[in-house]
């Protein structure tokens, strides 16, 4: 009577493929992952921007409120990306950089936080400069 079934050489020849496809396929795929949550960054410093400029033109400054007092990035927009996270499930934290003495330019940044610390932050001024960790771009080779 003939038995039915894998063998054992079967079963580990299925199990080197499928490790080899993983080898391949997390590391692109984590690098997926890693680009959407910079790009999320990037559109949020975007709006942002568009807020904080919102806020000059009612209040006739970047950095304080319609009293004088200092404002955070929570005042005008919100703080963490994605919107809603909290703790480590922040990608990004937003912020206004203090600019000094001068009220007529800011600085915003996103921080990198969580799953993307270590990667770099982003920041963005008030007369249209980007940078990324230390390269004056918002992508990887400029």
């Amino acid at each position: 009577m003939k038995q039915q079934g894998f063998t054992l050489v079967e079963l580990l020849v299925v199990v080197a493929i499928i490790g080899v496809i993983s080898a391949v396929a997390m590391p692109l795929y984590k690098e997926h992952v890693d680009n959407a949550r910079r790009s999320q960054a990037k559109g949020a410093l975007v709006a942002f921007a568009t807020r904080i400029e919102r806020h000059y033109a009612e209040t006739g400054s970047y950095e304080k409120d319609s009293d004088g007092n200092k404002i955070s990035a929570d005042d005008i927009f919100y703080s963490e990306i994605p919107q809603g996270a909290s703790g480590a499930d922040r990608d990004y934290i937003l912020s206004i950089e203090d600019s000094g003495t001068d009220d007529e330019t800011y600085l915003i940044k996103a921080t990198a936080n969580g799953a993307m610390a270590g990667d770099g932050d982003f920041s963005l001024s008030s007369t249209g400069v980007k940078a990324w960790g230390s390269t004056s771009c918002w992508e990887k080779s400029c």
